[in-house]
């Protein structure tokens, strides 16, 4: 290899270097980039809030008066929002102290809001934007329904931390603890119309395997149980089998040896319904 075909291989991974380097400052998920204010009257305080610059946020808002829950035109997220999913601590504690809204709804479906980002895009079980948004407003309760894929959904900031986990998996309960702690309707549910089921808590632990949560509905605040908690079948099928709890908990794909804490809950959650017969 020639000196000269060497130098133009650095310079040339230099150049990837540098567009790599570009592309790891913005979010993975595009809802999320705050390049999506770009050409925005809240343009340079998205900038400010991208950077964590809390006195450039405070200019923003006082001298230029930017509404501060303006809503990108593309994805429809506000700056709130934002500063959850990438982690921007200060900011995020800036934008709340000049009453930013959590829960306002947002997103291309409208199905979410700032309070239910924190809980769905929480990092490694880092609960620090969750429980500050449930002391200053967050609300358990606050519950959207919207059509998706022709099919009505309601998301809830319960039904998300049930499926809410860190990195390697292991599931946020704790939130759902604290949710409840707060009065959060355990009772919440979807409601599919091709199989006439309801999709409550029960159902969301099995979907999502989670069986912490699940040990904790049903052992420690004893919800009722439902005849059939699952289905399979719907549309496009010609059968519809609805499952009993236990029928669920015994299935070949409950079987967690590779993780101990679901394993000993599920356990427990088995050894408690042959207590109950």
């Amino acid at each position: 290899m020639s000196l000269k075909t060497l130098k133009n291989l650095v310079l040339f991974n230099s150049f990837l270097s540098i567009c790599c380097l570009a592309c790891s400052m913005e979010n993975a998920m595009p809802g999320f980039r705050f390049s999506n204010f770009e050409k925005t009257p809240n343009w340079e305080l998205a900038l400010a809030v991208k950077n964590n610059n809390v006195r450039e946020i405070e200019k923003q808002i006082k001298d230029y008066n930017v509404s501060i829950d303006f809503q990108d035109p593309k994805y429809h997220m506000t700056l709130l929002a934002l500063a959850i999913v990438n982690d921007k601590k200060d900011a995020f504690d800036c934008l709340l102290k000049h009453r930013a809204n959590p829960n306002l709804v947002i997103g291309n479906y409208y199905d979410i809001t700032p309070f239910m980002c924190s809980i769905e895009y929480n990092q490694k079980c880092n609960n620090y934007y969750f429980e500050t948004l449930l002391k200053n407003g967050g609300k358990p309760n606050f519950e959207i329904e919207y059509n998706h894929n022709g099919r009505i959904r309601k998301s809830s900031p319960l039904l998300l931390a049930i499926k809410a986990n860190d990195e390697v998996g292991n599931f946020c309960v704790e939130m759902v603890k604290e949710l409840c702690e707060k009065g959060a309707d355990m009772d919440t549910y979807e409601y599919d119309k091709m199989t006439d089921f309801q999709e409550g808590v029960i159902y969301y632990c099995l979907f999502h395997k989670n069986m912490l949560a699940l040990r904790y509905f049903i052992i420690e605040k004893g919800i009722t149980i439902p005849e059939y908690v699952y289905t399979t079948g719907g549309a496009g099928q010609s059968t519809i089998r609805y499952y009993t709890l236990e029928e669920m908990l015994k299935k070949d794909s409950f079987k967690f040896n590779l993780y101990r804490a679901n394993e000993k809950a599920k356990q427990d959650v088995l050894d408690y319904l042959e207590k109950e017969k």
